[in-house]
């Protein structure tokens, strides 16, 4: 009998569909206004934000369900809020930009400063909240697994679910650090978590096929992402030609 899907993965199997799934459906109808704001922002605010705080508390308890250093508790608790801060702070701002000057040609009589605070509202410091607390909460989590020693046993079937899972996160990730324009950052910021991930497991004991990923459920899960990161990104420059924003196109 094969083993049942574990509850990390099936929350980290949540974290990569839900949104791709919302994404995807709301991008189709993209001009479909709820009040003043676009259907893709409403959903975002009022159905993301209270997914994304529901399901980084469980994957906040499940990681401290195992003994963990006080400050793992604590820095988990403040980069979850960040990341909720900095997506209500990219949704809202780019509900104003997108209706102002996407729905409506406002951008011939609002001030360049005010257009300039948007913008920096939506597309950097939203997007660099978002970025760096969540590539920092899936590091303290990766150190938190491997030092809580939070093996799981899993089917051939629910390992599958889990790389794919995988994948799919690290593409949305990948196409959103594309659309913020902020792609150079994002892969040094890819680099650099490699080799932290590399050392979290370093001095663990690890099969002899280094190509084996570790049997750590958030470990796998954010290696994949970050490997799918570094092969999407040039990917995606050779067949465009440039880092144009996908919406653009």
């Amino acid at each position: 009998m094969q083993a049942p899907v574990s509850s990390i993965t099936k929350l980290l199997v949540l974290l990569a569909f839900v949104p791709f799934i919302v994404g995807l459906s709301t991008e189709l109808n993209k001009t479909a206004l709820v009040w003043h704001i676009r259907i893709v922002d409403f959903l975002d605010l009022v159905l993301m934000a209270p997914f994304y705080i529901l399901l980084l508390m469980k994957i906040r308890g499940y990681i401290l369900s195992q003994n963990q250093p006080p400050f793992v508790g604590f820095v988990s608790f403040v980069l979850s809020g960040t990341f909720i801060y900095g997506h209500a702070m990219h949704m809202t701002a780019n509900a104003i930009d997108t209706y102002s000057f996407e729905i409506r040609n406002y951008r011939a009589v609002v001030p360049q400063d005010m257009y300039e605070l948007i913008h920096f509202l939506d597309e950097q410091l939203g997007h660099y909240l978002i970025f760096v607390s969540l590539i920092m909460l899936f590091l303290l989590y990766s150190y938190a697994e491997v030092i809580g020693k939070k093996i799981v046993d899993q089917s051939k079937s629910s390992k599958t679910l889990l790389y794919c899972s995988a994948f799919v996160f690290g593409l949305q990730l990948t196409v959103s650090a594309i659309e913020a324009q902020i792609t150079t950052l994002y892969t040094i910021a890819v680099f650099l978590s490699i080799i932290s991930i590399f050392l979290i497991i370093k001095g663990t004991e690890q099969p002899p096929n280094k190509l084996r990923l570790p049997p750590y459920p958030i470990v796998s899960f954010f290696m994949i992402v970050l490997f799918t990161s570094l092969l999407i990104v040039p990917i995606y420059y050779f067949t465009i030609g440039d880092f144009i924003q996908p919406s653009h196109m």
